[in-house]
């Protein structure tokens, strides 16, 4: 779940719907509304940001746990676009691009 609101995550999401699978589409609160044809499709939405305190995320989570009683797979399709040479724009450079890209794994557990 992550980030399912447009381009590849809704392609993914909407493939997984069409087979039978049970989805948990996420987005940030300014983007969930672009979840309602998911939701229309079957697919349960909440609102995430992965970027959110460790306490909000293990909230979500549990939410998510209780939709199906359980969470088979996780898809991070969260992005961070980075305009510039490789060389100028690191993670040291720019903080904030760490956390959607790395947090979201090592706070699974």
């Amino acid at each position: 779940m992550r980030l399912f609101s447009s381009g590849f995550g809704k392609e993914l999401s909407l493939a997984l719907l069409a087979r039978g699978d049970k989805v948990i589409s996420t987005a940030r609160a300014r983007s969930l509304a672009k979840l309602s044809e998911l939701k229309e499709k079957g697919a349960a939405t909440l609102e995430l940001d992965v970027t959110a305190p460790l306490s909000e995320l293990h909230a979500a989570a549990a939410k998510a746990v209780a939709i199906y009683g359980h969470i088979d797979v996780v898809v991070n399709n969260a992005g961070y676009i980075i305009s510039g040479v490789l060389e100028e724009n690191t993670c040291v450079s720019d903080p904030t691009s760490l956390p959607s890209r790395l947090y979201p794994y090592s706070h699974l557990y």
